[in-house]
């Protein structure tokens, strides 16, 4: 590892690579099919394509409670995209690979700033794109996708937040003289300058901190309180093997700021999206099916090792790729002696401020559930960022300390046969921990694609009027509005069990429709219809066997569980509910097991028969 051979600027160059790699070839994976969504995209996405076309999803009751749950500056990012004639689904296409280089710019430099050697900060990018690109999250180009980078700009903001005066011009000293004792390093090899002078809270890196958390709090506010806890943890240095009050006066207005700006936008957020009823409280969800093992978000009655490590309750630390567990060996090489543990910068403490600041928020969560949301929400995305930092770090020692290893035993004319198949062993672990996790198959497979299978239904309704209503008792609703840009009354997917004013009014429909689809009172199926203005009832080919609703877990796991029971209940030999008389009539569409039936043909004929009956009946 010689200067000539690997400077850090040539570092940043090749650590920029990583994203794009993973970030075309997902675009190239989307981009190849016609009919193809991401899972979450389903929730957060679609709905917001009526703000090219005004006439897409009118008076849609799911619309209007999707777009009011988003974080305000989610909205206005993509509204403004919309100004410019971009389509939200086009966007979401590039978006992910956009906000991933952002990200690997910046934390190449939060990397390089804790320890100015052009290994770190490469293996760390390397690991962290390993990492977000075999989920869901960062695809979904939806509020969660903004988390790392945000979470990364507040990292970068901080470490320039010194303390005490004077220090920028002592680090950069410091730096130089690293320059004699780290291989690969010079003054003119670093991507990065030094970070400004900070003076008082009127310099430029605390309102660039305040500017990051109001973005935090405007895109994705979980993460804006795990930031304003590492502020104020920033308030408590840890000196001589003790903790003390910070002397730095600035840090305690900027502390205070910080709370009061993330005040305001949680109180903003929460008053939005209460226009559809408060949150359950926690003795509900525990009543409720949704939130048992099976439900639509499963919480309570999960075995302890699910509920503290995994869901939405657990801590949710990543597991892929194997090699990010490293980063625990980062406080072995604080504690060691040589180049790269004396070279590591004071501001390191911060990695140990967000996990404590994460994992106290988690604890928090549990606490007062649900009014924080779900507590996995404040340590999935901070240990992912923390540890790819920590991981990088750690293998650099490692690294470092091999290599000399190796250079001495060379020199020395020591380097015996095993020890040759020990260092091809460790080469050979090396490639395939950079290789696997870069198989498209692999990274593909957990991003939650879903690609259309019934494309002449889905085609078919997207030529019905923009301002069709869908009902359906088939899953098959869950993706209508992301394939067709038709509404529908109500999905499995879609009917989320958080706030009650929504989630009642799902319920209530639900029930309607499943009365309504097994019923045999002529004005019941009528008057349903004509209360939801339903156009289009989707029908699958088993729907009216005794024991389908009974198969369904969706419903068999949610709170109208005994409406579903009655209504298996009210079949009758000899007397086959309405839907399923009509349906031959009024079928206008039919492929594989699905059968649409024009529900306002079955209005018709119901009026009619009304009207018949009345004339041989006077």
């Amino acid at each position: 590892m010689t200067q000539k051979g690997f400077g850090s600027r040539r570092g940043f160059w090749i650590s920029l690579l990583i994203p794009l790699y993973f970030g075309l070839v997902s675009a190239g994976y989307r981009l190849s099919h016609a009919s193809i969504v991401q899972d979450d995209q389903r929730l957060h996405l679609v709905w917001l394509q009526q703000w090219l076309d005004p006439q897409l999803f009118q008076n849609d009751l799911i619309a209007q409670y999707y777009q009011s749950i988003q974080p305000i500056g989610f909205r206005a990012f993509y509204w403004m995209a919309a100004q410019l004639s971009i389509e939200p689904m086009t966007l979401a296409a590039m978006l992910p690979l956009i906000l991933a280089l952002m990200s690997s710019i910046f934390l190449y430099r939060v990397t390089f700033r804790l320890l100015p050697h052009p290994l770190a900060p490469l293996l760390t990018v390397l690991i962290f794109n390993q990492n977000i690109w075999c989920k869901d999250d960062l695809v979904s180009a939806s509020p969660r996708s903004f988390a790392y980078l945000l979470l990364i700009l507040f990292l970068d903001s901080v470490i320039q937040l010194k303390e005490g005066l004077g220090r920028t011009d002592s680090n950069s000293a410091n730096r130089h003289s690293l320059a004699n004792r780290l291989p690969g390093l010079n003054e003119d090899s670093s991507v990065f300058q030094s970070p400004p002078k900070l003076g008082n809270l009127g310099g430029s890196p605390a309102f660039w901190c305040l500017s990051v958390l109001i973005l935090q709090g405007l895109f994705y506010p979980q993460i804006m309180l795990v930031s304003l806890g590492v502020l104020w943890l920033q308030l408590l240095p840890w000196r001589h093997g003790r903790v003390s009050l910070s002397r730095d006066r600035s840090r305690y207005l900027l502390a205070v700021v910080g709370l009061v700006l993330t005040g305001i936008i949680l109180l903003f957020f929460s008053g939005n999206a209460s226009t559809f009823g408060e949150i359950f409280s926690a003795a509900q969800m525990r009543s409720m099916p949704e939130f048992q093992p099976g439900g639509r978000r499963a919480y309570f009655g999960v075995n302890p090792l699910q509920f503290w490590f995994g869901g939405a309750s657990g801590l949710r630390l990543p597991l892929f790729p194997p090699i990010l567990w490293t980063a625990i060996g980062l406080p072995l090489v604080l504690n060691r002696k040589g180049r790269i543990a004396s070279a590591l910068q004071p501001e390191i403490k911060i990695l140990a401020q967000m996990m404590i600041a994460s994992v106290g928020l988690f604890g928090l969560a549990h606490l007062t559930f649900p009014l924080l949301y779900l507590p996995s929400r404040y340590t999935f995305y901070s240990s992912r960022v923390v540890m790819s930092i920590a991981a990088g770090i750690t293998l650099t020692f490692l690294i470092d300390r091999c290599w000399k290893w190796v250079s001495r035993l060379r020199q020395a004319g020591l380097l015996h046969p095993h020890d040759r198949i020990m260092i091809a062993f460790v080469v050979l672990f090396a490639i395939v921990a950079v290789i696997v996790p870069a198989i498209p198959p692999l990274f593909l497979s957990n991003q939650g694609w879903i690609i259309a299978e019934e494309t002449n239904l889905y085609s078919f309704l997207a030529n019905q009027p923009k301002t069709s209503m869908i009902a359906s008792l088939s899953p098959i609703t869950d993706n209508i509005p992301a394939f067709s840009r038709r509404s529908v009354l109500f999905s499995p997917e879609l009917a989320l069990p958080y706030h009650s004013g929504f989630y009642q009014a799902m319920q209530q429909r639900i029930n309607d429709i499943v009365q309504a689809q097994y019923s045999s009172d002529a004005s019941n199926v009528k008057r349903t219809i004509e209360k939801y203005k339903i156009n289009l009832w989707i029908i699958a080919s088993t729907s009216f066997d005794s024991d389908y609703l009974l198969k369904q877990p969706w419903f068999m796991n949610r709170s109208m569980r005994s409406n579903v029971l009655q209504a298996v209940a009210q079949f009758q030999p000899g007397k086959p509910p309405i839907l399923q008389t009509l349906s031959q009539q009024c079928t206008i569409f039919s492929e594989n097991s699905d059968t649409v039936i024009d529900a306002q043909c079955v209005v018709r004929l119901l009026s009619a028969t009304e009207r018949d009956v009345g004339i041989h009946n006077p």
